[in-house]
Order: C-alpha cells, then structure tokens, then sequence
C-alpha cells in the first residue's frame, strides 16, 4: 500500500467521516431503542464536527486542491460494515457497533502512519490517537451502568427545575474540566481544558440569560440531584494523566448529549422558550466542529501562544455556585 500525499490524506479522512455520519445515521433510523437512537445520532454529529475539522485543517495545511475522490479502500475506514444491514438495534448493539468502527479505524490510520513521511505521518497519527481515546470511552460504557435520565418526563413534570439543572449541568461541566487541569500530560492539555471550563461557564451565563429573556416564570435556587448527569455520565470518568485525545472525545459527549437535552426542553417548550432552547441545541453541536479544530490546532503548535486562564478566573469557576 502506498503512502497517499498530503492532500489525498486530507480527502481520505474527510470521506471517512463523511461514510461514517451517513452509516451512524441509518442505523440510527432503523432502530426503535430511544437510548441507542440517541447515542447514533451522537456519533453522527461527532463524525460531521470531525469533517468540517479537517476542512479547516486543509485550509491550514495546503494551497493545493484537494482530490475529488478518497482512496477506495479507505472511504469505509471508520464503519464496521456487517452492521450495516442490522434492524432495531439495542444500546449495547449500538456501543458494540461503533467500538468495531473505532478499533478498525485505529488500526488502519496507525499501520499507514508508520511507513507516512511528515507532515502525512504526524496527520495519521493524530487521528489513530484519536480513535484510540475513542475506543477507550467505548470501553467504558460497555463495561459501566450508568443512569438514564428520562428528560422529557422530568420536563414535563416541571419545566423551570428542568431549565436550571441545564444550567447546573453546565456549571458542573466548567468545574470538572477545571480540576482536570491538575492531571494533565503536557501544557496543550491543561489549555485546552482551560478553554473548555471557559466555554461551559459561557454556556451557563448564556442559558440563564435565555432564561430571563424568553422563560415568564422563576427558576428554582437548588437543581435535582441528576443535574451533574445530564452532560457528564458517571461512566466517562477520565485516567490520569490526562491527553489531548481523552479530553476532546469526553468534550465531544458533553456537547452531543448537551443538544439532546436541549432539544428536549424546546419540545415542550412554546413560542420565544422553544425557539432559543432550540437554537442553543443547534450551537451545542456547532461548536463541535471548533472543538475539533482547537485540538487539531494544538497538536500543531503545541498551543504556542495561546495565554494560560488566570488562576484567579479558574478558581472562580471552581467554586461557582457553591
């Protein structure tokens, strides 16, 4: 097998996922499992946020177009093709399928890494990294029983509890990923978890100014006791020291099951609520494309430049909200 160039790489990984997202996508359909419909839909966003990354890495890496076509024995890289034809599949099918997917998709960009010359080698790396951390996560939730959260039950039940618990959720996500910064391998790590405390904090000031704006009733002081779960399941704990690739497939799970829950709250929401619940659903998944770009970023230049969070702002996010 020879070594594709550096653009006939970038087109490869981008039908990969573009295969990928579409492959997730049908088995998501077929299903009737709410649970494994969601988890598919969430790794059909993932896939699409990793496409338009490696656009923008394209942009950054070359001023040569790309080819039109991927090397035909790697546009299914990242698919476990027997599932495929696969019907009403459950969550644990669901997990089973995309852990194949994953370990296949690691084993091929690795093997075609080690005989790639720079700057091949060192993008094929960075994406068997990547799968790699995936197939970790899978791991864990294969092996782990974590609570399902009925949301649109809990939201019907009381809509107000259910808008502070997303900002709770968000709360707690800024103040995970800020003691993350205490187990991290190396300073592009710590900033990246730095920036991501950043953008979870954002989200909380965002989702209560929404609130204020478009919801007519007050929100409880206090959330309930599932709130933390809501974009951080239990299973998903993160081993010391901490990797760039671990982090952003962990910041991925937050922002799918953040637009889930989202979404949810837009659909027994009304008028102005609905609308902007909506569209912060939408910016959930949106941003996981740039979460992907920071990553691949920082791969590259090592964050060179990038300023460390002042430590007087991460204690704050630390302790919001205490």
């Amino acid at each position: 097998m020879s070594s594709p160039n550096l653009e006939q790489t970038l087109r490869n990984m981008m039908e990969a996922a573009e295969v990928a997202a579409g492959f997730y996508g049908l088995l998501a359909e077929s299903t009737r499992d709410v649970q494994a419909r969601g988890f598919l839909e969430g790794l059909v966003a993932r896939e699409k946020a990793h496409r338009e990354a490696i656009e923008i890495l394209a942009l950054e890496m070359t001023d040569r177009a790309l080819p039109p076509f991927a090397d035909s024995h790697l546009d299914m890289a990242k698919t476990a093709p027997e599932w495929r034809f696969v019907d009403d599949i459950s969550y644990g099918q669901a997990v089973e399928v995309a852990l194949d997917a994953a370990s296949h998709s690691a084993l091929i960009y690795s093997a075609m890494a080690d005989s790639a010359p720079e700057p091949v080698r060192g993008i094929l790396s960075t994406v068997a990294d990547q799968q790699e951390a995936h197939v970790s996560q899978l791991l864990k939730l294969r092996t782990t029983t974590t609570p399902v959260w009925d949301f649109r039950r809990f939201a019907r039940r009381d809509l107000s509890h259910s808008l502070r618990n997303g900002i709770a959720a968000e709360i707690a996500c800024a103040r995970f990923h800020t003691y993350m910064t205490t187990r991290t391998a190396d300073r592009p790590t710590r900033i990246f978890l730095e920036q991501l405390a950043l953008d979870e904090q954002s989200n909380a000031t965002n989702l209560e100014i929404l609130v204020l704006e478009h919801f007519d009733h007050s929100i409880p002081a206090s959330c309930d006791d599932h709130a933390k779960t809501i974009k951080m399941p239990p299973g998903l704990e993160l081993a010391s020291p901490v990797s760039l690739p671990t982090v952003l497939e962990h910041a991925l799970v937050l922002q799918t099951l953040g637009a889930r829950y989202y979404r949810v709250l837009a659909s027994i929401s009304s008028g102005a609520l609905a609308s902007a619940l909506d569209a912060f659903a939408s910016a959930q998944e949106e941003h996981m494309a740039a979460l992907v770009a920071r990553r691949n970023t920082y791969w590259r230049t090592e964050a060179e430049g990038v300023q460390t969070v002042p430590p007087e702002d991460l204690l704050k996010m630390f302790g919001a909200h205490e």
